[in-house]
C-alpha cells in the first residue's frame, strides 16, 4: 500500500474494507475476549485518550488500541488482516479535519466498555459509529 499514489482513493477503499470487516471483529472481541484482553483494550483506551486530551500524535496508541481489539476475537486470520486495518489509521488523521477529538474519546471508550461487558451488539455498532465518524470527517479531494 505504501506504494498507491492516488491516496484518496486508498483511503476510501481502506474504509470500505474496515466497514466490512472491523465491527464484526469487534462483535467477536466481546464475545471472546478474556480479563486479560479486556485489560490490554482498556489500557490502550486510556493511553489514546491522554495523547488526545494534550492534543499530542495518537496514532501509535490508536493503532494500539484497534490491535487490541483484533487480537481479542481470537480468530486466527484477524492479526493478518491488522497491518492493512492499522495502515488506514495514520491517513485517516492526516485526511480528517481536527474536529475528531471528542468524538474519538467517547467512541473509543464506548467501544472498549461494550466489549468488557461480553456485548457484541454494542461493540459491533460502536466500532461501525466510529468508522462513521472518521469517514465523514475524511476531506474530499477536488
Amino acid at each position: 500500500l505504501t506504494f498507491v499514489e492516488d491516496k484518496q482513493k486508498m483511503i476510501k477503499d481502506l474504509m470500505e474494507i474496515r466497514f466490512l470487516i472491523e465491527p464484526s471483529i469487534a462483535a467477536m472481541a466481546a464475545i471472546r475476549a478474556d480479563e486479560t484482553d479486556i485489560k490490554n483494550i482498556l489500557t490502550a483506551c486510556e493511553n489514546t485518550e491522554k495523547l488526545l486530551l494534550a492534543n499530542k500524535n495518537h496514532a501509535e496508541k490508536d493503532i494500539a488500541f484497534h490491535t487490541a481489539i483484533a487480537l481479542s476475537s481470537k480468530n486466527i486470520v484477524v492479526p493478518k488482516l491488522v497491518p492493512i486495518i492499522n495502515s488506514s489509521i495514520p491517513l485517516i488523521r492526516e485526511s480528517a479535519k481536527l474536529t475528531m477529538r471528542d468524538e474519538t474519546i467517547e467512541i473509543h471508550r464506548e467501544i472498549a466498555d461494550a466489549i468488557a461487558a461480553h456485548d457484541a451488539v454494542r461493540a459491533h455498532d460502536a466500532m461501525y459509529l466510529h468508522l462513521i465518524y472518521n469517514r465523514k470527517h475524511i476531506k474530499s479531494v477536488n
